[in-house]
């Protein structure tokens, strides 16, 4: 055995033994989270016949399921709203991985599995993003934390959008694989992106794919710019990693396509043809001001009831921090608040 081995070897060994512990941790929160649904089988939702989980994704998931059951593809729902084009519907999901299970169990069982599954993945990749980009397994161990519990995680899901969370699971992981291209690009990391992005498009939340597409774009764009203005890396090989990185996006969409382009011709036939006023694209978000009215004050407990401790705790290193990419991640926010 040559000496790096007898030498590296123990290493390896060491950091997969942490990222074993790591994940059970990650897990540990998530049976927290979710106690309800794994230990009394509750629903996902208190009062699902007053929200979207019975109206429209338990009719909409569940024939898309027996019909993938069937091995067909299920192109129109007959069944709901007098006809639905079921294909076109992103939210339908009937090209996501974990779709096929709504046919395969009762749909209360198939909704949890997929929740559960869903904000472990989210946990786990923001943990490996966490570590990556501070370098220690406490940071990667909050992030998860932060994530799990977070109000894109089972609060999207309990008023019955559970393709929200499928697609934003994704998230840290198109991150992780945009941070590791900005030092050096790889064919796996881009290869990740596109996976990625392409699974984000699939997960039928087409909204949340473009603000996550949009805030990886703007922090791969000033984690860069930090990286030419210390004289880490050179105009010409930031402009390369970007456009590699673009690429990788645009062939995370080429991946995606047969979910896109039927959802655009649907699109083209609908009331929101000639695009959405401003109004009227952000009518279901909350207003800069009112978010950030109830973080100081508390106004609102259903806003950012668990992001307080990490918005604390990300300033206070960010005033600490000497790593570019602490101050790419803050610049990157600021466009995404205030579009």
């Amino acid at each position: 055995m040559p000496p790096d081995a007898t030498i590296t070897a123990p290493i390896e060994r060491q950091r997969l033994l942490h990222w074993i512990v790591d994940l059970l941790i990650v897990a540990a929160f998530v049976a927290v989270v979710c106690a309800p649904l794994i230990f009394s089988g509750a629903s996902i939702s208190p009062s699902p016949f007053l929200t979207d989980l019975f109206k429209l994704a338990q009719p909409t998931l569940t024939y898309s399921g027996e019909r993938l059951r069937e091995g067909e593809l299920p192109l129109w729902n007959p069944y709901w709203s007098a006809g639905y084009p079921n294909f076109a519907t992103p939210s339908s999901g009937v090209f996501y991985p974990t779709t096929i299970l709504y046919g395969l169990l009762s749909f209360r069982s198939a909704l949890n599995i997929i929740v559960l599954l869903h904000i472990y993945l989210a946990g786990a990749f923001s943990y490996f993003l966490g570590r990556r980009m501070a370098g220690g397994r406490a940071a990667g161990l909050f992030l998860a934390f932060a994530m799990v519990t977070g109000d894109l995680m089972l609060p999207m899901v309990q008023p019955g959008h559970p393709w929200s969370l499928q697609t934003w699971a994704w998230f840290p992981l198109v991150l992780l694989f945009a941070y590791e291209s900005c030092a050096r690009i790889r064919w796996r990391y881009l290869a990740g992106i596109a996976i990625a992005s392409a699974l984000m498009h699939l997960g039928g939340d087409a909204q949340y794919a473009a603000f996550a597409l949009f805030y990886t774009g703007a922090f791969v764009t000033a984690e860069l710019a930090l990286r030419m203005y210390s004289s880490s890396i050179a105009p010409r090989a930031a402009a390369a990693r970007l456009l590699a990185m673009a690429a990788a996006v645009v062939f995370g969409a080429a991946l995606a396509a047969i979910q896109i382009v039927p959802s655009q011709e649907l699109l083209a036939e609908s009331v929101r043809a000639k695009g959405l006023t401003y109004d009227a694209f952000s009518m279901f978000t909350v207003s800069r001001w009112d978010l950030v009215r109830s973080w100081l004050i508390g106004n609102n407990p259903s806003i950012l009831a668990a992001g307080r401790l990490s918005l604390l705790t990300a300033f206070v290193g960010l005033l600490f921090s000497r790593n570019c990419t602490a101050w790419a991640a803050a610049i990157a926010a600021v466009p995404c608040l205030v579009y």
